[in-house]
């Protein structure tokens, strides 16, 4: 995922501050037009615009049905039919889901998985993990934000993965096998311990212990104890080693081992619910340390203790990590 550059953070942060302003119970009219103005100067500023009111819509819409309306006419690319009820409550879901994944979100296609996965047979909340026993010898944990559909045979146990991550913990020597499925193939493992994650254009999987088989298309890869791979439909990139601390999540730990301040922010904000930004100046930065996925406020405020960059908070539900002044 791509993060925003430096002229698209900045008009994201331009549109947040526009939104707690006409939130505010003392707004002016002479703001509001303001707003008009600067909402009409670029199609950047409709698309962060569209953004922060996705996100803030979850957690403190306008008052005035007025400001809703012009800035939901303002979004429009031309005019047409108006939607229905149905198409209108499938839009906002799949916009509310795609927001908080940041500046691309409005463009993720992983967010019709989500969909999806409401009606899954297993699922999770923004920031919750669950722990499944799939039989005796066989646990099945999932990640926040995640959906997966199960479905047994004699001797295999078949999930597809809706969305987000899995992680499944097999005996050596278990009877039974799975076969897991995502959108860009299917793997085949027994008696091993592994994880596996969909990203937005393709699938990561990493193993643990044991070893398994991958089928993308016509090509096959195999991986053995300590390996990672990621694939999309057909295609396999290079195998690396998996990080030693990739299931941390299973204990309620994101460990950062040299990853980049932006890639941490990016980790984090799956566990939280809006929108989490980093501003490009500090988001090369390195980190190292062990943080909570539970408080990711409690994360991000030891981020501050230990690095020069401030924590600054325009919204509850819409917080940025920049350099300290």
């Amino acid at each position: 995922m791509q993060s925003p550059s430096s002229a698209q953070y900045e008009v994201l942060q331009q549109a947040a501050g526009w939104y707690a302003t006409l939130g505010a119970e003392n707004v002016t009219e002479q703001q509001r037009q303001k707003w008009q103005r600067w909402l009409e100067q670029h199609p950047e500023h409709r698309k962060a615009w569209a953004l922060v009111e996705q996100v803030g819509g979850r957690f403190a819409p306008l008052s005035d049905p007025a400001e809703r309306s012009a800035a939901f006419n303002a979004l429009q690319p031309g005019r047409g039919l108006p939607m229905g009820r149905r198409q209108m409550l499938l839009a906002l879901g799949a916009v509310s889901v795609a927001a908080v994944t940041g500046w691309r979100g409005l463009r993720d296609t992983v967010a019709a998985d989500h969909l999806r996965g409401l009606c899954a047979d297993y699922s999770t909340a923004t920031g919750e993990t669950r722990e499944v026993a799939l039989n005796s010898q066989t646990r099945l944990w999932l990640n926040t934000l995640s959906a997966v559909d199960l479905s047994t045979a004699n001797d295999h146990d078949a999930l597809n993965l809706l969305a987000g991550e899995l992680l499944i913990d097999s005996q050596t020597g278990a009877a039974r096998g799975q076969t897991v499925r995502s959108r860009h193939g299917r793997l085949s493992a027994r008696g091993a311990a592994y994880g596996v994650r969909l990203l937005q254009d393709s699938t990561c999987v990493s193993v643990y212990r044991g070893q398994l088989d991958i089928v993308s298309g016509d090509q096959r890869c195999s991986l053995g104890e300590g390996q990672q791979v990621s694939f999309s439909t057909g295609h396999f990139d290079a195998v690396r080693a998996a990080p030693v601390s990739g299931k941390a999540w299973t204990q309620g730990i994101l460990v950062a081992q040299g990853m980049t301040l932006q890639q941490l922010c990016l980790e984090l904000s799956r566990y939280r619910h809006g929108y989490l930004g980093c501003a490009p100046g500090v988001g090369d930065l390195r980190v190292v340390g062990t943080f909570s996925i539970k408080d990711t406020d409690r994360a991000l405020q030891s981020l501050a203790s230990a690095l020069p960059v401030a924590i600054k908070q325009v919204m509850p539900w819409w917080v940025t990590v920049e350099a300290r002044v």
